[in-house]
Order: structure tokens, then C-alpha cells, then sequence
């Protein structure tokens, strides 16, 4: 009895695997699976971009790093003292700039 021919072995061998493959990529998931991805491991987000409207200096941080936030809540406060300084010295100028002005009419 002949033996088959190496080339034609390997040809349905990698026929075979190859089919077998795409079988598993392409087969239909089971209505429990429809739109899922299913992974092990942690996920992780290192990276948020938090900001105030106006610098200063933090005076207390309200959550700590991994807390679970939701949107709107206060992560930290700004030293108010610097906000309140800066509001006396722009109501010092209003106050000289009405001055002048009473002196020019």
C-alpha cells in the first residue's frame, strides 16, 4: 500500500486547524453571552483630570486615592483666605476708582 504524498497531509492538516479556527472565532454566542466580553485580571484608571476654576492652595481633600466618586461631589476645598484677600483688595480698587471718578465730575 502507497502512502499519501507528505504535501498533501500537511495541506489537510492546516485545512483542518484553519477551519477549526474560524469555526471558534465565528460561532454564535449563547444568548447569555450576546455583547459581553469575558476577561480576567483588574482594571485600573491612573489617569483623571481633575481641576478648579481658580488656583490656591488645598486645604482638605475629602476622598483618598481608589474611593468611589460620582459626579458633583466635592473632592477637595481651597483655602478660602486667599479668595477673601483678593476680594478686599478689588473692593479697594472699586472703592478708589469711585474716587476718582466723584473727583473728575
Amino acid at each position: 500500500m502507497r502512502r499519501p504524498p507528505v504535501p498533501l497531509v500537511l495541506f489537510a492538516l492546516v485545512a483542518a486547524l484553519g477551519g477549526t479556527a474560524w469555526w471558534w472565532w465565528h460561532r454564535a454566542p449563547s444568548p447569555d453571552e450576546a455583547g459581553l466580553l469575558r476577561i480576567s485580571g483588574a482594571i485600573e484608571a491612573t489617569t483623571a483630570v481633575v481641576g478648579f476654576e481658580v488656583g490656591g492652595r488645598v486645604m482638605r481633600r475629602a476622598v483618598a486615592e481608589g474611593d468611589a466618586v460620582k459626579a458633583g461631589a466635592v473632592l477637595a476645598e481651597l483655602d478660602a483666605s486667599q479668595l477673601a484677600d483678593e476680594a478686599a483688595a478689588r473692593a479697594a480698587d472699586v472703592q478708589a476708582a469711585q474716587a476718582a471718578l466723584a473727583d473728575l465730575q
